[in-house]
């Protein structure tokens, strides 16, 4: 996941242990802008990584720090807290923090799916059906993998309740792919980079079902699968609207570089600390669907993909459908 803040620090690249790169290490004037832009290990990271990698993209007066972080779970109480200007985080938490009244709207959709049925190469799934009476590991549940693959379950024409056996005992990813690496876990719902690892180093495993793809055949109305948004803080976007844009605008070039550049990528993803290794990385890319949308024109399908959620659980979306207000238009 992305962030982005204000801050009066230079601009470089720093890890979640504090070494810094040499990258873009001059100090901004002191009537310049210095943006912290920090990011998730994984799929959200590992898209902005040509950013990360070439930082000159804003004029002399605005500076660019980007951290690398571990733990999503800062992000939240960041946002509530308004110490970022830029987050990207699940769609669907950008609607609870909305709904919480904290001021950020949506500006931008990055990430369209990053979910995967995976089990044993002697496991027969051709279709859905095929699950019938089959225990399915999830993480998380009631969040975003476990609605989506329950919702598509129901689409399917299976009852999650009665035709399949769903089995939440290891709510943590990591500890899901452990029991899939170690073989107590036969069939399970998992999410890049946690695939591409264990398919790397597990020749017994593969992909049964692309839930992405699965998604769009699921759903009759063509739903998308918006599943990671670009959160900006409204002050942060009335003051410095251009700086909004630059950054918005090199995001999507950075996208369609690492897209396009899948080795090459991957070897910056081990450089800047955001994958150990690069061959996996490199997998990984096409895997997650990244893809720059702004959030306004497509609000329509964000709107659709929320409300499949809202029908799951209201919780799960802050307890309302958001309202227009949610979206940013530049």
């Amino acid at each position: 996941m992305l962030l982005v803040f204000i801050s009066g620090c230079s601009g470089s690249s720093i890890s979640e242990t504090g070494g810094k790169s040499s990258a873009g290490s001059s100090p901004a004037s002191d009537t310049g802008v210095t943006i912290k832009a920090a990011a998730i290990k994984g799929p959200s990271a590992l898209s902005m990584v040509h950013m990360i990698e070439n930082d000159q993209f804003l004029n002399e007066k605005v500076k660019v720090q980007y951290i690398i972080k571990d733990n999503p779970e800062t992000v939240r109480a960041m946002l509530v807290n308004s110490e970022v200007d830029i987050a990207t985080i699940p769609t669907n938490l950008a609607a609870i923090l909305y709904n919480k009244g904290v001021k950020y709207r949506a500006a931008a959709v990055v990430l369209w799916g990053t979910l995967y049925l995976v089990g044993k190469n002697d496991i027969d799934v051709q279709k859905w059906s095929d699950l019938k009476n089959k225990r399915i590991y999830l993480m998380a549940k009631g969040m975003t993998p476990d609605i989506c693959f329950r919702y598509m379950l129901e689409k399917n024409g299976i009852d999650p309740q009665k035709d399949v056996i769903l089995d939440y005992r290891y709510p943590m990813p990591q500890d899901l792919a452990g029991a899939v690496a170690a073989g107590r876990a036969n069939l399970a719902v998992l999410s890049e980079p946690m695939v591409s690892t264990l398919l790397a180093k597990n020749s017994s495993l593969k992909i049964i079902l692309d839930l992405s793809r699965e998604w769009d055949k699921s759903t009759e109305d063509q739903i998308p699968l918006p599943q990671t948004c670009v959160f900006v803080k409204n002050d942060f976007a009335l003051k410095y609207p251009e700086i909004v844009a630059v950054f918005l605008n090199e995001y999507k070039n950075s996208i369609q570089w690492v897209t396009a550049n899948t080795k090459e990528a991957g070897e910056l993803a081990v450089k800047h600390e955001i994958m150990p290794m690069a061959e996996v990385a490199a997998d990984t890319i096409p895997r997650c669907n990244m893809r720059y949308e702004d959030a306004f024109n497509v609000k329509g399908g964000i709107n659709a993909y929320l409300k499949v959620f809202y029908d799951f659980n209201p919780t799960i979306v802050g307890g309302a459908l958001p309202d227009e207000g949610l979206y940013y238009k530049r």
